[in-house]
């Protein structure tokens, strides 16, 4: 191996903050590149001034590596999370009785309280669960812990239909999440309550999401913050469900 090719390894290694043979997931390690890699200038062509030994590479200006990495992280195809959608929407609004992984009850709050609640999104069934909860507030939610047969997950970008999990860097965080909700609620994975009974727990005992959602210190790139809502959300959220389904009565 020349000192180049040494070189561009480790200004890799720092760039990725990785150190050699960490272990992670192929789809962790496209996130961590997207993130914090977005293009290869700084590591393909980092030199001003080149010489004999030290040149930059001609392709890096191209849309090479921006293709390579796209593909890399949209694992599923739109047509693919569309099909979910249309499935699994049709699954919620039929059902008499719903599971749901606990933590989506947070997310459900907070697209309650964010810009574009007034409308489904491809992503994700939060519209739809929240339709349902409207309708029928006592609806039985069975909560349970990770994606599985929760009917918020199957349109994601990051849901693997086929076996039931999340294959995204998100999914260690969020399992931790959904077990911070159980033990705030008091309640364990595989009860059955009434969405209201489940949202005004929510509502009693969890004020805001810091230490949930948001955390003072990143401890590493999987437990870093959720980024979809900006401060204040999940209490505007709160503010709406709370109204809707006349909690404080």
């Amino acid at each position: 191996m020349t000192p180049q090719q040494r070189k561009r390894d480790l200004d890799i290694l720092h760039a990725l903050g990785a150190i050699p043979e960490m272990v992670r997931t192929a789809q962790c390690w496209s996130e961590i590149l997207e993130e914090y890699l977005p293009h290869p200038g700084p590591i393909c062509a980092p030199y001003q001034t080149e010489s004999s030994g030290w040149k930059n590479c001609p392709h890096a200006i191209e849309d090479y590596y921006a293709k390579g990495l796209k593909a890399l992280c949209n694992v599923r195809s739109e047509k693919a999370m569309a099909c979910s959608k249309a499935e699994s929407c049709k699954a919620l609004t039929q059902a008499q009785a719903v599971q749901v992984r606990s933590h989506h009850f947070l997310c459900t709050i907070c697209f309650v309280g964010g810009t574009y609640a007034d409308a489904p999104i491809p992503e994700d069934n939060l519209y739809e669960l929240w339709d349902k909860i409207k309708q029928n507030p006592d609806l039985p939610v069975t909560v349970i812990e990770g994606p599985g047969e929760c009917i918020i997950c199957p349109p994601c970008y990051a849901f693997n239909p086929d076996n039931g999990l999340c294959f995204y860097s998100c999914s260690l965080r969020d399992r931790k999440k959904d077990l911070d909700v159980f033990a705030k609620l008091g309640i364990e994975p595989g009860e059955t309550l009434p969405a209201r009974e489940i949202l005004r727990r929510i509502y009693i005992t969890i004020k805001n999401v810091n230490g949930l959602c948001r955390f003072e210190e990143r401890r590493g790139f999987e437990w870093r913050n959720c980024r979809t809502h900006p401060w204040g959300t999940f209490e505007k959220g709160m503010a709406i469900v709370a109204r809707e389904l006349e909690l404080e009565k």
